[in-house]
């Protein structure tokens, strides 16, 4: 099961993959089904776990749900630029407008 959750604190395979910057594995996971907008035990997603971009790209262009609020009220993109990740939160600031585009 390509989204089973570790004992420790809920997470999958992808977040695993995409936190030790495995861009390939994460397009494997992908490619197998994986839940891109799971969240863990403590309210977060992929994209706000993850901060290789390289993989954060390959989970953006395969349709991550980018509007998903932590508990703290905030998009991947938002706590992100709060972090100090500049070019995460660029990325999924761009990729945010050009999904509201299209709506």
């Amino acid at each position: 099961d390509v989204n089973v959750r570790d004992g420790e604190n809920g997470q999958t395979p992808l977040f695993h993959a995409c936190s030790n910057r495995h861009p390939e594995a994460v397009r494997a996971l992908i490619a197998a089904g994986a839940n891109l907008n799971i969240q863990d035990q403590s309210g977060q997603t992929i994209l706000m776990s993850c901060f290789d971009i390289a993989s954060l790209k390959l989970i953006v262009n395969a349709r991550a749900n980018l509007d998903t609020l932590n508990p703290l009220g905030q998009t991947a993109a938002q706590a992100a630029r709060q972090f100090g990740a500049i070019e995460k939160a660029e990325l999924l600031e761009s990729a945010m407008r050009q999904t509201h585009d299209k709506q």
